[in-house]
């Protein structure tokens, strides 16, 4: 009886291990690997250009970026306008990036968003969400909200 106990217990143990292990696997690969701090685009009255800057944390296994554009906002109507911009932060500072739209047109709103491209290409590129500018307006930017990270609160008693 005991042989029999302490079989389903280790069996139990391995299947808890691997859901732990998948679970683990499927975690890292859907989220980011950038602690993404802000995203904003800006425009200056009177001025077509839109001015895209984007600050991380820190970067871990990414190429770098693509930023896009689209005129509706909508998740299939984005294309890549700047140029691809490499990484150059790493896992403990990140860095921060800009890239100038000179291919806009004056009193026309604009949706813009950040692709992650991956150093490994068995993963897919993550998109973040979009900030929304009208180029030749003054605009106070729209900032990403920062990625929060919830800690446990640990008591110690005495």
């Amino acid at each position: 009886m005991l042989q029999r106990k302490s079989a389903w217990v280790g069996l139990g143990l391995l299947l808890t291990l691997s859901a732990f292990t998948m679970l683990g696997e499927w975690i890292s690969s859907a989220h980011a690997n950038v602690t993404l701090v802000s995203f904003t685009a800006t425009s200056l009255n009177g001025q077509p250009e839109v001015f895209v800057k984007w600050e991380t944390a820190t970067e871990i296994a990414i190429a770098g970026f693509y930023v896009q554009r689209s005129l509706t906002g909508q998740a299939n109507s984005y294309t890549n306008v700047s140029p691809f911009q490499p990484a150059q932060g790493d896992s403990v500072t990140g860095a921060l990036y800009d890239w100038l739209d000179d291919t806009t047109t004056l009193n026309t709103p604009y949706y813009y968003r950040l692709e992650e491209i991956p150093s490994d290409a068995s993963h897919v590129p993550i998109v973040y969400a979009p900030v929304w500018v009208v180029a030749g307006l003054a605009s106070t930017p729209t900032p990403t909200p920062p990625v929060l990270i919830y800690l446990p609160i640990v008591f110690r008693s005495k």
